[in-house]
């Protein structure tokens, strides 16, 4: 569940539902499509050939569908898997994720991934409309984030390694933070980690 401006566990909206929940036939459809391939096996699942991770990922972004179609329209989850993705819903799901804040780059990376189990699901539709889409969306997409300030990694490192040297000119705390600051900087133009697994390094330890 995303976390954001609700904080985690306080936004159900934003839930991707999770394979055990999800309607019976969608979710034996898809457990069947990632089943490893058998190299001597003359059927292989759709997705056998795909990463864990990759799978994983898809099956996120199908959870998201299914949950907008649960708050919704429920009534369309008794339906079969590749009849309840149409054009009017699809567009109302994207409504509803910019609705809640979703950029473009979230809102395209959502339509892949449902236009990546719906190959499952319905394996001779024609899933054109979800490409449309994609590309009209792709058209007006606007960074979510301004890219003025950013800055090199070899600008990044060079700072941080000249806030290290500075932190001799004080003493005390004023010292340990500037020199803390430099190290931190230093380290994440080198490694860039996610905020979390940063703040969860422990000397001697990580």
């Amino acid at each position: 569940m995303s976390g954001g401006p609700y904080g985690r566990g306080k936004a159900p909206e934003r839930a991707c539902m999770r394979v055990k929940d999800w309607p019976e036939q969608d979710r034996r459809s898809w457990l069947v499509a990632c089943v490893p391939a058998d190299p001597l096996a003359e059927n292989v699942g759709a997705r056998s050939n795909h990463s864990t991770a990759s799978n994983r990922k898809a099956e996120k972004g199908y959870g998201r569908w299914l949950t907008f179609l649960f708050r919704y329209e429920p009534t369309a989850l008794v339906q079969a898997a590749a009849d309840r993705i149409t054009p009017e819903r699809v567009r109302a799901y994207i409504e509803s994720l910019a609705a809640l804040g979703n950029g473009s780059a979230t809102i395209l990376a959502r339509l892949q991934e449902l236009g990546e189990v719906a190959k499952v699901m319905g394996p001779d539709r024609q899933w054109k409309f979800l490409s449309r889409l994609s590309s009209k969306i792709r058209a007006k997409h606007v960074p979510a984030r301004s890219k003025v300030n950013l800055r090199l990694s070899d600008e990044l490192l060079d700072l941080g390694f000249n806030l290290m040297e500075r932190s001799g000119e004080f003493a005390g705390l004023g010292a340990a933070i500037l020199y803390r600051d430099g190290l931190m900087i230093s380290l994440l133009s080198l490694v860039p980690l996610r905020r979390r697994n940063m703040a969860g390094l422990r000397l001697g330890k990580t």
